[in-house]
C-alpha cells in the first residue's frame, strides 16, 4: 500500500489503520475496497492500530466491509479503542497480537441547541446507541451476548485483553492462547466447508471452519 499517496487506485491486499477514525480514513478505506472489488475475492488485511474516533465514518468502513465480497481480515497491532474497536471484532476473521492495547466504551457525544432540537438529538442518540451495541452483539455468538453485556457494556471505559476478549467470542484467534483443543473442536452444521486463510506470516495460519453464519476457528502456531 502506498501510505503517501491519496489519489492514486490502491489494489494492495493490505490496509493500515493507524490513527483516529475520520472522514479522511474512511474514505481512503471504502475507495480501497473499492479498487480491489474488480479483483477476484480473496483474503485482505486490515491491520488496526487508531484511538478510535467518529461514529458515522465508522460505519461508512463497516458497509463497506459488509459488502465486500472479500474475506477481510482484521489485526489488532496496537491499539484498538472505541470506534477501532469495533472494527477489529467485525472483520470475518478476528486476531489481534496477545500484547494489543484494546478498549471499548458507550458512545459519546456532545450537542447544542433550543429544547426540542436536543430532545431530537437525544432520539437519534439513543438509537445509534443501540446500534452499536448491536454491532457487538451480532459478532459474537448468541450465546455469549449476556457475558458481554455485563462485560463491556458499562457506563466506563473497558479496557479488556486479547484473550479476555476471546473468551466472549469477538475474536478467532490470539497468538499462543487456545481455547479449544483440536480434538475438541466440533462442526454442528452439515454444510461443512473448510477455508484455508492466508493470515500474515507473523501471526501464523488461521483455519477456518465455515459452520452456517459464524465459523469455529482454530489456529496453528
Amino acid at each position: 500500500m502506498n501510505l503517501n499517496s491519496f489519489d492514486e487506485p490502491d489494489t494492495s491486499t493490505a490496509f493500515y489503520l493507524f490513527g483516529p477514525v475520520d472522514e479522511r480514513i474512511s474514505k481512503r478505506f471504502c475507495k480501497w475496497l473499492d479498487n480491489i472489488s474488480a479483483l477476484s475475492p480473496m483474503p485482505v488485511q486490515v491491520f488496526i492500530n487508531s484511538p478510535g474516533g467518529d461514529v458515522t465514518d465508522m460505519l461508512a468502513m463497516m458497509n463497506a466491509m459488509e459488502r465486500s465480497e472479500h474475506h477481510i481480515i482484521t489485526i489488532g497491532t496496537g491499539l484498538a479503542a472505541s470506534a477501532a474497536f469495533t472494527l477489529l471484532v467485525n472483520g470475518d476473521t478476528r486476531t489481534a497480537y496477545p500484547d494489543a492495547q484494546l478498549m471499548y466504551h458507550e458512545l459519546s457525544s456532545m450537542s447544542y441547541g433550543k429544547h426540542h432540537e436536543l430532545a431530537a438529538g437525544q432520539k437519534m442518540v439513543d438509537r445509534l446507541h443501540e446500534l452499536l451495541e448491536n454491532k457487538i452483539l451480532n459478532a459474537a455468538p448468541k450465546k455469549m451476548h449476556k457475558k458481554i453485556k455485563k462485560t463491556l457494556f458499562t457506563k466506563t471505559d473497558v479496557w479488556i485483553t486479547p484473550a479476555d476478549l476471546l473468551e466472549l467470542g469477538l475474536l478467532d484467534s490470539v497468538p499462543g492462547v487456545s481455547l479449544v483443543e483440536p480434538k475438541e473442536l466440533k462442526v454442528e452444521s452439515d454444510e461443512k466447508e473448510i477455508l484455508s486463510k492466508e493470515a500474515p506470516q507473523q501471526l501464523g495460519q488461521i483455519i477456518r471452519l465455515k459452520a452456517g453464519r459464524k465459523a469455529t476457528l482454530r489456529k496453528t502456531w
